[in-house]
């Protein structure tokens, strides 16, 4: 296990809030791989399924799951055969006592209930949730150019996809010992032995369906983060419920939480390599990681050089995630992302007040007119979750670097126009296809009680 001593103290517990809320400005790098759309979106069919990604962050310890009447396995991705007797499915198609018989008067067995983080203590937008009929692909390592549908089964019984509270039904569920699986984008979990009573709402008890919290109970991404003097990212994972016999030092085996050292950040038993030596020192070390979690350095970010810049735009166009914030402008403002243009900047702190919060609005309009679905559903769900005052998010430490964004960026967050800053962009994503932002939500706590 990895110790660490951050050199800036965790956020107080409170509520939840975009990325602004404690780091200023916040941007989610994602452009896209040739020919394939990253971003998924409707609910799955039968043939399958989609994925979507999000981060989230929690303050609560884990509760037990015995004697919540579900049946978590360790899951075995190598192994992922063996659980398909219980559903008597073989090459995609059922045999007759694994699936339901017509109900009277046009009913259904369903599967209702609601997903949860890891600590089990927010619920989730977005996740899907699916009885498989075939059996679940080994994930490729690493970020990669893959299809949605690459990350599912082949086929699958019935499938839902979460709310903006969590909640999911799945309709024409089968009936008897059924198999579960949670699943958003490389988070899954497999829920096996589920007794399912035909042409009945089987709905699951509350806070026992989440995604898993080390590797024990499921599949979880590879997530790099560099540290950095100005921010303690290396504590989101622990506020979300992942175990902390998941964090290792630097990239390799035996965790799915790799820490580097930023400049001014924490410092960790054993020692962790160097974030410009071994992570963003080539675009081969940063594919090794699903999402890369760029702490602020409290400065422009060191060690940055124009081949830096190239990895860093590389390995965002093969399939990366990235999540940078303020002074993480110097990887964006030149280079590739540069001439990318994905937003007008000005560099500096360029700061407002850091001895007050600041409300911000949510953009629920594209710059087409058109609604933005996705900035209305991140409303909607930080408000059921209680993170919003009066429909609004408070931004802690409100940074003003980002003039404007360009059109291959969609905004999510600007300062109220009633604040020192109108309208200063907060959070902004590259988009995807049709001007519409891959979904990858970067969710950490607010500074607010």
């Amino acid at each position: 296990m990895l110790s660490m001593k951050s050199a800036t103290a965790a956020p107080p517990t409170g509520r939840l809030a975009v990325a602004g809320s404690s780091l200023g400005l916040c941007i989610l790098v994602c452009t896209l791989c040739s020919g394939v759309s990253t971003g998924c979106g409707s609910s799955p069919s039968s043939s399958a399924a989609s994925s979507f990604t999000a981060v989230v962050d929690a303050g609560a310890p884990l509760p037990d799951d015995a004697g919540n009447g579900l049946v978590s396995v360790p899951f075995d991705s190598a192994a992922a055969d063996n659980l398909w007797a219980t559903a008597q499915c073989e090459g995609g198609s059922c045999t007759p006592d694994a699936m339901s018989a017509p109900c009277p008067d046009g009913g259904s067995t369903t599967i209702s209930g609601t997903v949860y983080d890891p600590a089990a203590q927010n619920p989730l937008y977005n996740v899907t949730v699916y009885v498989p009929d075939s059996p679940l692909p080994t994930f490729p390592a690493g970020a990669s150019c893959d299809s949605c549908e690459s990350l599912f089964p082949a086929t699958v019984s019935t499938s839902a996809v979460t709310d903006t509270a969590g909640h999911f039904t799945m309709q024409n569920a089968p009936a008897g010992t059924v198999t579960l699986v949670v699943q958003t984008g490389k988070w899954r979990r497999v829920y096996s032995g589920l007794q399912i009573t035909e042409c009945e709402d089987n709905t699951l008890p509350d806070q026992t369906v989440r995604l898993p919290r080390n590797s024990s109970e499921g599949d979880l991404p590879d997530i790099a983060v560099s540290t950095g003097g100005a921010d303690s990212l290396e504590c989101l994972p622990l506020r979300m419920g992942v175990d902390p016999a998941e964090y290792i030092g630097g990239s390799g085996t035996g965790g799915h939480i790799h820490v580097f050292t930023g400049a001014g950040g924490a410092t960790t038993s054993p020692p962790s390599p160097a974030s410009y030596e071994a992570l963003w020192d080539s675009t081969a070390d940063l594919m090794a990681n699903d999402v890369v979690l760029l702490s602020c350095e409290g400065k422009e970010t060191a060690n940055v050089t124009a081949q830096n810049q190239q990895s860093l735009f590389d390995y965002a166009a093969g399939g990366g995630r990235v999540f940078a914030s303020h002074f993480h402008y110097v990887w964006l403002d030149s280079g590739p992302f540069g001439a990318a243009s994905l937003a007008v900047w000005q560099t500096g702190a360029q700061t407002i007040d850091d001895s007050v919060s600041f409300p911000a609005d949510f953009v629920t309009t594209l710059p087409s007119g058109q609604q933005f679905p996705e900035g209305i559903a991140l409303q909607t769900w930080l408000g059921n979750i209680g993170a919003l005052t009066g429909g609004q998010l408070p931004i802690w430490f409100a940074r003003d670097n980002v003039i404007a964004t360009n059109p291959v960026s969609q905004a999510w967050l600007a300062l109220d126009p009633g604040t020192p800053a109108p309208g200063a962009t907060q959070y902004f994503a590259r988009t995807g296809h049709h001007d519409h932002p891959f979904r990858a939500i970067v969710i950490t706590r607010s500074m607010s009680s």
